[in-house]
């Protein structure tokens, strides 16, 4: 299983500013349900990763780097132009 890290103080921060923390999204990546893509502002971020995944049935992005076999979580946001990639997954 991949060790995965984050910033409490980002956690915090998401949870005040986008009422979602890490901690939800930790038990959706360590059962496989999601995506990784690349990071959608390749302008900025090239090469950037991120998860796919859904959560309380909507699209988020969750950018990530991987260093020494360790996975380091930047940030959460909803993305609604992936939902279609979702709906895919999902054979709808």
């Amino acid at each position: 299983m991949a060790e995965y890290h984050f910033s409490e103080e980002k956690n915090f921060k998401l949870i005040r500013e986008r009422e979602i923390s890490f901690y939800e999204i930790l038990p959706e990546l360590s059962i496989g349900n999601y995506e990784v893509i690349n990071n959608p502002n390749q302008e900025k971020y090239v090469g950037g990763r991120a998860y796919l995944l859904r959560i309380n049935g909507y699209p988020h992005i969750v950018p990530f780097e991987e260093k020494d076999g360790k996975i380091f979580l930047k940030t959460i946001f909803k993305m609604r132009k992936m939902k279609k990639i979702l709906e895919e997954k999902d054979g709808i």
